[in-house]
């Protein structure tokens, strides 16, 4: 009830219920479970006879089955299946799409190496190369603990290896 006491307030009753309910009166329990329960969706004739011959085969095994029924039932199956394979599988690309872009990446990695390699053998890339065989060397060095000349000559090959 809204209070006339404050701004805006009149002496009007509302009530917030469920037009056609009386005063006072509750509903049931199979009426709440009614109003709560979602309509089921109406199901083909075929549907219908699907059902009712899984459940014949799921009670009696699969000799209660005649041949036409068994076929019925089998069809009705692979079409479900095909149906939901259909669409699960996202639409895109096929097989050989996604080959095609597969090797397009690798041969891109490919051209990025010929071209790093091209690069090293510029000016600037053998001042970058000397750097990187000096601070490999440092890092072996300092890794091992200064262990000696073999693992300086170690970590001499494996430079070179690195920036052949």
């Amino acid at each position: 009830m809204d209070r006339p006491d404050r701004p805006g307030g009149s002496r009007s009753l509302t009530h917030y219920g469920i037009k056609g309910m009386k005063w006072g009166v509750r509903r049931s329990d199979a009426q709440l479970a009614r109003a709560q329960s979602a309509p089921k969706p109406t199901l083909s004739a075929d549907a219908k006879n699907a059902e009712r011959l899984h459940s014949k085969v799921q009670t009696k095994g699969t000799g209660s089955l005649s041949n036409q029924e068994m076929r019925q039932f089998i069809e009705r199956m692979n079409l479900e299946r095909q149906y939901s394979q259909l669409m699960s599988s996202p639409p895109g690309k096929s097989a050989a799409d996604r080959g095609h872009d597969q090797v397009k990446k690798y041969l891109a990695y490919g051209q990025t190496y010929a071209n790093v390699r091209k690069f090293l053998e510029t000016p600037a890339g053998q001042s970058i190369k000397t750097g990187m065989k000096a601070a490999a060397a440092a890092g072996f060095g300092y890794a091992t603990g200064g262990a000696g000349p073999a693992a300086a000559a170690g970590a001499g090959v494996v430079v070179r290896r690195m920036t052949r």
